[in-house]
């Protein structure tokens, strides 16, 4: 009888493998979580990018006033003045934008891009001081005029 009985078990039946899907919510909670942490950090990171190449060209300006005040050559200042407007220009703008632009072309770029600037003061400093052997002309006006140009730079273009 205990033959009999032992010939009617079945083998053991193992339960069947655990799916490794649906995920726990309390995973996908901290997935979540640390994809929100990582682009505020990514965000945080571009926005000081933003403000250090600001800061940057403020700091360059300010350095080419100091020398202007302690050589007073116009022509200098302002030609430099000049190239880190287009340096900071190629900074916010896309290089085949700006790359090319020079004399009236360049001012008429700078006139669209600044917000209610008027490039009329600096034209002569911009066009003809830049490229004159010493020029006496006053460049208070394009300072002032590059300073708000400047910092009215938002985003930077990513090539």
């Amino acid at each position: 009888m205990a033959s009999a009985s032992l010939s009617q078990l079945h083998d053991i039946h193992l339960p069947a493998p655990v799916s490794p899907w649906p995920v726990a919510p309390g995973y996908l909670a901290l997935v979540c979580v640390v994809a929100a942490i990582v682009f505020i950090m990514l965000l945080m990171r571009h926005d000081q990018n933003k403000s250090r190449l600001k800061q940057q060209a403020l700091v360059k300006l300010n350095l080419i006033a100091q020398r202007h005040l302690d050589h007073r050559n116009s022509s200098q200042a302002a030609a430099e003045i000049s190239a880190l407007l287009k340096q900071v220009a190629l900074m916010y703008f896309p290089r085949e934008q700006v790359a090319a632009l020079q004399g009236q072309d360049w001012l008429i770029f700078m006139q669209k891009t600044g917000k209610r600037l008027d490039i009329e003061p600096v034209r002569l400093l911009l066009l003809e001081s830049a490229f004159s052997a010493q020029s006496t002309h006053p460049i208070e006006p394009l300072l002032a005029f590059s300073k708000a140009w400047i910092k009215q730079r938002r985003r930077p273009w990513l090539s």
